[in-house]
């Protein structure tokens, strides 16, 4: 009998038939798949951290900001290097048009806590 043809149990519930999917391999049935998907996910919870990397993240907040997020020219980052700015237009890696278009995109009160 062929892999592909053979039928398996589903290893959790052990009464309906797995689901074979190619690049995946056996996975459990449909009815398992959808009620481990509607689990409630644990929730974002306060960070861990010890005080020191707090003040840390306080005192080097400008060296923490990066050029993009998604795709988008941080308006931090254009305020924070302007003469690595200029440096990545005159290179060709960014264009005047992407640096007056720079907006907001990390949220720096976070670094203020």
């Amino acid at each position: 009998m062929r892999l592909c043809q053979m039928k398996k149990i589903c290893l959790i519930c052990r009464k309906r038939l797995a689901v074979n999917i190619p690049p995946f391999g056996w996975l459990p049935c449909d009815v398992c798949r959808k009620r481990h998907q509607e689990i409630a996910k644990p929730k974002r919870t306060g960070e861990v951290t010890t005080d020191q990397i707090k003040e840390d993240r306080k005192i080097y907040r400008k060296d923490l900001i990066q050029p993009f997020k998604d795709g988008h020219l941080s308006r931090e980052f254009a305020e924070a290097y302007p003469e690595k700015v200029q440096q990545m237009v005159k290179e060709g890696n960014i264009t005047k048009e992407e640096v007056q278009s720079a907006r907001d995109v990390w949220d720096l009160d976070y670094y203020k806590r």
